[in-house]
């Protein structure tokens, strides 16, 4: 029997690229409720209907991937929830 991980929110946004960095002249953000960061991209694009990732870069705090075909990327964080207050933050 497989046990589940735990769930955690995510942030993730998706933004436009130049010259292969991120422009940020329009984003997109979502806060998602996922296992992991990748299983939070993946919901991400399911409901954008966008397609393959190529490239990930894991900074160990942000998840990056470039999406194939476009000059679109995704970042992906963790957010942390104060116990004491139950604000959110990164």
């Amino acid at each position: 029997m497989k046990t589940k991980k735990p769930l955690h929110f995510y942030e993730v946004t998706m933004t436009d690229t130049f010259g292969g960095e991120a422009n940020f002249s329009w984003r997109i953000k979502e806060k998602i409720e996922a296992s992991s960061e990748m299983a939070a991209i993946t919901i991400f694009k399911k409901l954008n209907s966008l397609g393959r990732h190529r490239k990930i870069y894991d900074s160990g705090d942000e998840v990056r991937v470039d999406l194939v075909g476009s000059a679109l990327c995704i970042f992906c964080s963790r957010l942390y929830v104060c116990e004491k207050c139950g604000e959110e933050g990164n």
